[in-house]
């Protein structure tokens, strides 16, 4: 299926526990006090009434929800999405991977017990705990992110419930502690905190200083991200950029590639609103320099290495007598030259 991404929430789990496993290994785990998360956004995690994942998790990157994207946008209406959510819909929100699974596999739609983010999978599995933070919650194109509150006329049109979603923190409360269980199999207290956490560009923001008004930092990777934090909530409905909240509150905004808006609510008193610029033509191509300058630096170390082998193999070392060698070592002094 071209276009699609997936992945097994129950891999997650499973190399989440051998990593905890592995950090801990050589510390004292009485010292541990807390487990937190920075995860993917928008990923649509389902589980039935026996908490089973009902199938693999459908991934931000995952393209097949263009004519639901399509149907959110021009038949629901941007200004209406705006309005419901401070977002318009793109292909990786959550929303309209709902839709795809109701038009598509409604056998597995009439299983849904519970809807989830994929941090929030392992908070789940770690703490028994069915929670979301409001940055991770709010690229799911169901939160009334003004209110911050799950948005009811968005849930009639995607066909859920509440009682489906889960309940939404901030990102640095605690949502519960390990269970027995797992305390157990970790070789840690059942007293250790779950925290609610934040999606991984909100995380991002804090980590980067990205906090108060008017700083920016800018994220090249799988995707890209602009962040440039402001001070006041609004939407900007061509742009569907979305402004923050007033400073009293601690919030952060984002929006991935010029294509999706998020909020989180972060334990720092200042307000974090990450803010899109519209240079996604920028971002592209700074991405092809990068690429480019990443992929020459790896030709030239590979080049060294084999010249270094073909040098131990032979006997043959650099050469500095004719020439042309001469001219190649002017314009590049490190370069190994063999005749």
């Amino acid at each position: 299926h071209p276009g699609w991404s997936e992945q097994n929430p129950e891999d997650w789990f499973t190399q989440s526990v051998e990593g905890i496993k592995e950090l801990t290994s050589e510390c004292d785990k009485s010292q541990v006090a807390g487990i937190s998360f920075g995860g993917q956004m928008h990923g649509l995690v389902i589980l039935d009434k026996d908490d089973q994942v009902i199938r693999p998790a459908i991934l931000w990157n995952d393209g097949r929800t263009t004519e639901e994207t399509d149907y959110l946008n021009n038949e629901i209406g941007k200004e209406t999405l705006s309005k419901y959510t401070a977002n318009i819909a793109f292909t990786g929100f959550t929303a309209p991977k709902i839709l795809w699974v109701k038009k598509n596999e409604p056998e597995n739609f009439a299983k849904i017990t519970k809807i989830m983010l994929p941090k929030d999978y392992l908070a789940y599995c770690l703490s028994g705990s069915f929670c979301s933070d409001y940055s991770d919650a709010s690229g799911m194109l169901l939160m009334d992110v003004e209110h911050k509150c799950w948005s009811k006329e968005m849930m009639d049109i995607c066909g859920v419930t509440e009682e489906q979603l889960p309940k939404l923190y901030e990102s640095y409360e605690v949502v519960g502690t390990l269970k027995p269980e797992v305390a157990d199999e970790l070789g840690l207290s059942e007293n250790v905190k779950i925290i609610a956490g934040a999606g991984d560009n909100a995380a991002a923001a804090v980590g980067t200083g990205t906090v108060g008004d008017g700083r920016c930092n800018i994220s090249l990777g799988t995707s890209g991200t602009i962040f440039i934090s402001s001070a006041n909530f609004g939407v900007d409905m061509a742009s569907a950029v979305t402004p923050p909240y007033s400073a009293a509150e601690p919030v952060c905004r984002s929006r991935y590639s010029g294509s999706a808006n998020r909020r989180a609510a972060l334990p720092n008193r200042e307000t974090i609103c990450p803010r899109t610029i519209k240079i996604k033509v920028f971002m592209e191509t700074s991405c092809f320099f990068i690429y480019r300058l990443l992929v020459c630096i790896y030709i030239q170390k590979k080049a060294e290495r084999s010249a270094r082998e073909i040098q131990s193999l032979t006997g043959v070392h650099s050469c500095t007598s004719c020439s042309a060698c001469a001219s190649v070592k002017r314009s590049s002094p490190s370069a190994w030259v063999i005749c």
